[in-house]
């Protein structure tokens, strides 16, 4: 007995259409971005068997459209690091734009470190259809011992469709200006010294056009402001000032255009 389907293309079955062995399918005939029908039946010395017993029987599914993945640097004349003003201020007191790694915890006086991140993402079609975006970010070192991702609940990450604030540039208010999107808490484990985070649910608010400086930025946080020991304890990770382009932060983002 030899099994096989007949594989079509078209509005509906039979229009044309490609008979087969199920075990070489014929995937040089397929292209992307199209419906197929298929059929099976089998064959032996009784005569044809059709699934579901008719000939008419007949199934289909849609090939995807061409994805384009793109890895976007955060840009380090916009990046860095605002440090609260006080420990229940909720508000920024100080930041560093030029450093090459970003602080994320809190310091002995229990004051919170947040980080802007900003990547220009305006080479992105304008009707691109965005599928994912993943956030990488290199673990530099930490300070204060164990694990601060663990220690401090998770990461947050604020998204927004611009910049924050008033400016592209790193502003202090940065540290609590409002946010397109909030997401997480994440705690990914890092595989290399990277961290991974999924923000394919933050599509929405990945900036297309030149507006706003081309910009899309965000903010990363700890989801615990502080661990109220009165001892610094935090996670270093490589900025957009870092020497290494490869460590610095990225947004890979996936999409096709229809």
């Amino acid at each position: 007995m030899s099994t096989t389907a007949a594989l079509g293309f078209g509005s509906r079955w039979p229009l044309s259409y490609h008979v087969f062995d199920l075990n070489y399918p014929p995937w040089s005939v397929v292209v992307s971005s199209a419906t197929y029908y298929w059929q099976v039946r089998a064959v032996n010395a009784a005569g044809v068997t059709y699934a579901d017993n008719s000939g008419s029987a007949y199934w289909s599914f849609t090939t995807s459209k061409p994805q384009t993945s793109l890895t976007f640097k955060s840009v380090g004349a916009y990046d860095g690091w605002v440090l609260e003003s006080s420990e229940l201020s909720n508000k920024g007191g100080s930041l560093n734009a030029a450093a090459t790694t970003f602080i994320l915890g809190d310091d002995k006086t229990k004051k919170q470190y947040r980080d802007i991140l900003s990547f220009n993402t305006a080479s992105l079609p304008d009707k691109a259809v965005i599928t994912s975006v993943t956030l990488k970010l290199r673990k530099s070192a930490v300070v204060g011992g164990g694990d601060p991702v663990s220690i401090f609940n998770g990461f947050m990450v604020d998204i927004k469709k611009g910049f924050f604030g008033t400016a592209a540039l790193l502003q202090v208010g940065d540290f609590q200006a409002a946010a397109s999107k909030t997401y997480g808490p994440f705690k990914p484990a890092p595989v290399s010294s990277w961290y991974s985070i999924d923000l394919t649910n933050a599509k929405d608010y990945i900036n297309k056009l030149t507006t706003n400086s081309g910009l899309t930025q965000i903010r990363v946080r700890f989801k615990l402001d502080d661990n109220n020991n009165a001892v610094a304890n935090y996670l270093t990770l490589f900025s957009g000032n870092a020497p290494a382009a490869s460590n610095r932060p990225q947004l890979i983002i996936t999409y096709y255009v229809p």
